[in-house]
């Protein structure tokens, strides 16, 4: 390198630590700007005068120290406004240190912790080459209800036939065909308690499984509690000497639903031991009834401007009541279904469906001939209480009645339901129609039903009203509903075994109010108190008050 550059370089970095100085000028204690600039100009003319650099590259210098400490200065002034506010400390104590590292965790643990399990659920860290997809799509779901129920009886007017008085007035028709017949030396085995008040404690539970097997096809099953024999109920009364619990399956089926990733599933089946499929109030079946057979529902979306789906619907299904080992009179219903789905602004909610349900070979056929039992089997398997039964057995003989149901039931229903968002509340109305067009009163009087208050008088419409306002959504702790609703269910109006087992102590001809309120004290756990007061329609007059307080909780 020669002298000349070796100077060149000399001055450059003389001129960058005068442009950098200048920048800085407030934090140098020794020497001034002036000073500074002085020596640097009489440096660069002492140069050019003896020859060592041009006249040009001195001034070439100056205007590169000039540019550079501009550059300099607005980058200073920059991080001086970015820290304007910050506090320099020089030290921070050990204790202060470890106070603030510990803050520090407790903050970031919950995050953390939620980051790891959430990765290692969707990586299945730990298990062994992947659980397969229908594994990884179970998912176990259930309730348990608590009860206290009391029921209040009273007969205003003891009818003068009634015997050996008000407690040997109803017979209970199950019982009977239960035992065969009338048990003279049994008396009370055969007869409905209608006087006596009842205080019982029942629970209910139900857990089950639910497993996506594929796309769109998921199979369910679900256990419950109850009397296996009973259809309409799913409640075991506690105080049996400790004796265990009766479980059943209460579900079995495999449910397929083409278009399961869209908003609508444009079609759903079900087979297998099903849940109501059908549009439907406790007026024609009870909330714990199941469906064994096949189902099917159709959807065709359309417009509207709600925030859910607006449809049309069909739904159709063939459910075997009863298989009659040697007989082709197998009892089945058939049963189909049309109508509307409606949503517009503000998440209110419109539903009418029209539906016709088809009982085939349920009705009673008289045996033939004396000590005949070929048609014992048209007898009905469950009742509860209400419907026209007549004697089957045709022999005369007291000791071995058996009843069985004296018309045909082909209903025709009507449910409509509208829900009504009123800011963070909803107002529900729901109305409900339904007429038996299978009565025959000529049949009925023919066949000379055993129960001296029918005298063939067709008893064949039902129907019920109910008003709802709460919460517009429930699960979550102070959400809250109220209802009152009416109701009037005459005698063949619908098949007494699978209509509401609370309304009335179950069963049909009755009519009355019911009154509910719910409300949820903690997420998924909820108090309900329940008052239902009825009266007979046609039969023994008998009026019952129940009451009912449920503690409620679901997983």
């Amino acid at each position: 390198m020669s002298n000349r550059t070796r100077l060149s370089v000399t001055i450059a970095a003389i001129l960058a630590c005068a442009a950098h100085s200048t920048a800085s000028a407030q934090t140098s204690e020794t020497q001034s700007l002036q000073e500074l600039r002085n020596t640097v100009i009489n440096l660069l003319d002492g140069l050019v005068k003896r020859g060592v650099i041009t006249r040009e590259q001195a001034e070439q210098m100056v205007a590169d120290a000039q540019s550079k400490a501009e550059t300099d200065a607005k980058a200073k002034a920059d991080v001086d406004a970015a820290e304007k506010d910050a506090v320099r400390v020089t030290y921070v104590p050990q204790i202060v240190r470890d106070e603030i590292s510990k803050q520090v965790r407790a903050e970031l643990k919950p995050e953390v912790t939620k980051e790891v399990l959430a990765q290692a659920k969707e990586e299945k860290w730990g298990v062994p080459g992947a659980l397969p997809d229908w594994v990884s799509g179970m998912q176990l779901f259930g309730d348990i209800r608590l009860r206290e129920e009391r029921y209040d009886q009273e007969m205003p007017t003891v009818p003068s036939d009634c015997g050996l008085g008000p407690d040997f007035c109803v017979l209970d028709y199950q019982a009977i065909n239960e035992a065969g017949g009338i048990a003279v030396n049994d008396l009370s085995s055969i007869y409905r308690n209608i006087t006596t008040e009842r205080v019982r404690t029942r629970v209910r539970l139900r857990a089950g499984l639910k497993a996506q097997v594929s796309d769109g096809i998921t199979a369910v099953v679900r256990l419950a509690t109850g009397n296996p024999g009973d259809p309409v109920s799913t409640n075991q009364t506690l105080g049996q000497y400790g004796s265990r619990f009766d479980i059943a399956v209460d579900q079995a089926y495999l449910r397929f639903d083409a278009g399961a990733h869209s908003e609508l599933p444009w079609m759903t089946v079900y087979g297998g031991r099903n849940p109501n499929p059908f549009v439907s109030t406790d007026l024609v079946w009870d909330a714990d009834l199941n469906f064994d057979g096949v189902a099917g529902t159709w959807r065709l979306g359309f417009g509207g401007a709600g925030a859910e789906p607006s449809y049309a619907f069909i739904t159709a299904g063939a459910f075997p009541l009863q298989e009659i080992e040697l007989s082709t009179d197998d009892k089945w219903l058939y049963a189909g279904q049309l109508g509307v789905d409606w949503s517009w602004a503000d998440r209110a909610r419109f539903k009418f469906a029209a539906a016709y349900y088809y009982f085939e070979n349920i009705t009673g056929i008289r045996n033939p001939v004396l000590d005949s039992r070929v048609f014992d089997y048209t007898a009905p398997k469950f009742m509860q209480k209400g419907n026209t039964l007549f004697d089957i057995r045709n022999d005369n003989n007291t000791s071995t009645y058996l009843f069985a149901l004296a018309t045909e039931y082909h209903l025709a229903n009507a449910t409509a339901m509208l829900e009504v968002p009123m800011g963070s509340y909803k107002l529900f109305v729901t109305g409900d129609y339904v007429r038996n067009l299978g009565y025959d009163e000529s049949q009925v009087l023919a066949i000379a039903a055993v129960d001296r208050t029918t005298d063939g008088r067709e008893r064949s419409t039902g129907y019920q009203g109910e008003i709802g306002f709460g919460t517009a959504r429930t699960g979550s702790r102070g959400d809250w509903r109220a209802y009152v609703a009416y109701k009037h269910l005459e005698r063949d109006a619908v098949v007494d075994a699978f209509t509401d087992s609370d309304f009335n102590l179950g069963g049909t001809d009755a009519k009355g109010y019911v009154l509910r309120a719910d409300w949820w004290f903690r997420n998924r756990a909820a108090l309900s108190l329940r008052y239902i007061s009825t009266k007979s329609i046609d039969a023994v007059p008998v009026n019952v008050d129940t009451a009912m307080l449920d503690i409620n909780g679901s997983f």
